[in-house]
């Protein structure tokens, strides 16, 4: 549901001529969205189905390591 919100919010920044940073950040954050709903309906396919799945399988395995990650990152910053 993200990617029609960026789009309008997008849309309205453009009519209204409001100058600000957050349009480049929309856009960006939008386009990636897109992409990703892209790849998500790629799941139907028997060859991409496989692909993606080990992609989300992936990407939930690394939580773990990518929050050991920031503390130590965060300590290490702090001392």
């Amino acid at each position: 549901m993200t990617p029609p919100f960026i789009v309008l919010a997008i849309a309205i920044i453009n009519t209204t001529k409001i100058e600000t940073e957050w349009e480049s950040i929309l856009k960006s954050v939008g386009s990636l969205a897109m992409w990703l709903k892209l790849l998500y309906f790629c799941r139907i396919y028997k060859h991409t189905g496989y692909l993606i799945r080990t992609i989300v399988k992936v990407v939930q395995g690394m939580t773990t390591f990518l929050m050991v990650l920031a503390i130590t990152v965060v300590a290490v910053g702090d001392a």
